[in-house]
């Protein structure tokens, strides 16, 4: 009496914590108010509905009397652990058998790939065919291995499928095919409901209609989830039902204002007419009830015979479909960027330069009209907004980072940058999302110029002692120090040539060297140069051999060259740990985010998970800048 009181309270337990659909309409699995008032409802449908292919028009979500939008979700991916418990006993034996497990064989395929499967056997007693995890090969291999003989140990196979399951947050499910009564268990029906009840699995049977047939355990196994098969031959429809079943999971999200109590109606065209379920919901603790099933369907809302086959957006989709809108836009944008960039990179040639009228004529006119046009509509729009910021600041940093582009172009540039990451921001997670991307766009130009800039700098540091080395030279042979420069200019890479090319054009134009040489150590910022035009200055003021000085200018940057690649050498170990330190978070989120979208969900869909990760990002703020005065030895 007692087993039996056991085996029924442990039967109820499975009812309600399965989930599974009940009498073939539909029940509410979870509801989640953590992010009200966005509110998310799970649901279970019939394997029919999941047969014909719903659309996300065909759901309706009702609150309290007013029909709201929602967005529908199919959880075919969703994490689910599933044990292919198989009977092999004598009666089993024959078509039977090899009808059985071709329908398994199927319905193994039919399963998402994210499904991890387990076979076990039982006959005389239960094993293990295939354990939680195995390959698909090696789960098709142990089905196709079974064979038929022996006496009949169902409990004791139940009670080891129950012991399989591994993932934590994983969907748990036993499909037990049976044609029969228990005949030589250890273990009773009582301890394979418990064993069942406490795995947290929900069990779908599959019965075989013989003459052996008990239907009463697998009723109370499955808590009256049998699916019955009438002989072998329909064994295939049976499991395919089951497959239907175990992927016909929904997620309805939306948004409502609604506090306290509220009513919850769902319907769902199916191909036999309106499915509804009610639940009532309390939005402040969360806590839900089934409600009263609505009569009435909302306006317009009608059954569908032959609904469209498109598929509703999957859970592992969602990322791929969500980023179709946003990337599409981001693409628009960015070929408006290349064309506004090649356009004013064209421009450029526009600029009045002093070319004699005769050979004026003889310039062949190949850029088609709308490229000038739109050249010249970006020069004005750019120079219009020039005029109106830091023009000067701005052409100083072009200049550092060697970019030759007017100021004005430079602000339509990153203006255009700014639209898309708003856009972008906007389309992926609204306003906070385009506040997040839009300045993130608005200091990436700062950063690019930043970087090369200092690019630039390193690598006319790197080229300053033969610079030297060359002027001393030079002025060793007897050449002037404009001439002296002027072969730097001609001999030396970029960007040691470009720089000096502009001084000995400043020059010929009537500016003085020491003015040219001053403004060029200004445009690079570096140290080392400034001490040569310093040393220079005081040559021309109180005479001397200015190629003795260089030498000695020359002798102390290599010192210093050698002692700062030192530097740079021992604090390489930091450096890398900074950059693991620092990149490691985001390469775990985005492996999470591929594998297991929904597990990462609860910190970007759940308002403490919101404020944990903006915790974080202050936090990873400042110990990169911490991080960055450790590894950034000043010298």
């Amino acid at each position: 009496m007692r087993r039996l009181a056991a085996a029924a309270a442990a039967a109820a337990i499975l009812m309600v914590a399965s989930g599974a659909i009940a009498g073939g309409g539909v029940e509410v699995v979870s509801v989640d108010v953590s992010a009200h008032p966005e509110v998310s409802v799970v649901v279970a449908v019939p394997a029919t509905v999941v047969a014909a292919a719903p659309t996300a028009d065909d759901f309706a979500v009702v609150v309290d009397g007013s029909r709201v939008a929602a967005d529908v979700y199919a959880l075919v991916r969703d994490p689910m652990e599933v044990v292919l418990v198989m009977d092999t006993s004598g009666s089993m034996a024959g078509a039977p058998i090899e009808q059985a497990k071709a329908a398994a064989l199927k319905f193994a395929e039919q399963l998402p790939d994210t499904a991890h499967l387990a076979v076990v056997g039982f006959g005389d007693g239960a094993a293990t065919l295939a354990p939680m995890g195995s390959a698909r090969e090696e789960v098709a291999a142990a089905i196709s291995g079974l064979a038929a003989r022996g006496e009949t140990a169902l409990y004791d196979a139940v009670v080891e499928a129950a012991s399989l399951f591994t993932g934590s947050d994983a969907r748990r499910v036993l499909v037990l095919l049976s044609d029969g009564g228990d005949t030589v268990s250890t273990a009773e029906l009582d301890d394979a409901v418990v064993a069942v009840a406490d795995a947290g699995a929900e069990l779908r049977a599959v019965a075989l209609e013989t003459a052996e047939s008990a239907p009463g355990a697998l009723q109370v196994l499955s808590a009256g989830e049998v699916t019955t098969a009438s002989d072998a031959a329909a064994l295939a429809a049976a499991y395919e039902t089951v497959a239907l079943e175990l992927t016909g999971r929904y997620r309805l999200t939306f948004s409502t204002n609604a506090s306290g109590v509220v009513a919850i109606d769902i319907f769902i065209n199916g191909p036999g007419g309106v499915l509804s379920v009610s639940q009532q919901v309390d939005i402040t603790t969360g806590s839900s009830t089934a409600g009263v099933t609505p009569a009435e369907p909302p306006a317009g809302f009608g059954p569908v015979d032959s609904p469209a086959p498109v598929t509703v957006i999957a859970t592992a989709d969602r990322l791929s479909e969500k980023w179709t809108l946003p990337a599409g836009i981001a693409l628009v944008f960015a070929g408006a960027l290349v064309t506004l960039w090649l356009t004013m990179r064209s421009g450029r040639e526009d600029e009045p330069v002093f070319i004699p009228a005769e050979a004026l004529a003889t310039i062949p006119e190949d850029r088609p009209g709308w490229l000038k046009r739109a050249g010249k509509s970006a020069r004005h729009l750019g120079d219009t907004v020039a005029r109106r910021s830091r023009a000067g600041a701005i052409d100083t940093a072009l200049d550092r980072a060697g970019l030759a582009i007017r100021p004005g172009e430079f602000v339509v540039v990153a203006a255009t940058g700014v639209v898309v990451g708003v856009t972008t921001g906007l389309v992926l997670a609204g306003l906070p999302g385009a506040v997040l991307f839009g300045g993130l766009a608005a200091v990436l130009p700062r950063l690019v110029l930043g970087g090369l800039a200092s690019r630039r700098r390193r690598a006319f540091s790197d080229q300053l002692e033969g610079t030297l080395q060359t002027i001393a030279g030079s002025l060793r042979a007897g050449y002037g120090l404009v001439q002296a420069i002027s072969t730097v200019a001609t001999e030396s890479p970029s960007p040691t040539s470009v720089e000096f090319n502009r001084v000995v054009m400043e020059n010929r134009l009537g500016r003085s060297l020491e003015d040219s040489l001053k403004a060029m150590v200004r445009r690079l910022d570096d140290e080392d140069f400034g001490w040569v035009v310093e040393a220079i200055e005081i040559q021309r003021e109180v005479g001397g051999n200015l190629a003795e000085v260089l030498d000695t200018v020359t002798g102390t940057i290599r010192d210093r060259n050698m002692i700062r690649r030192q530097i740079h050498a021992l604090s390489a170990e930091g450096r890398l740990s900074a950059y693991i330190l620092l990149g490691l978070p985001f390469v775990i989120a985005g492996f999470i985010a591929t594998i297991s979208p929904d597990y990462l969900a609860e910190l970007t869909d759940t308002s403490v998970g919101k404020m944990m990760l903006a915790g974080a990002g202050v936090l990873m703020f400042f110990g990169g800048l911490w991080i960055r005065k450790i590894i950034r030895v000043e010298f």
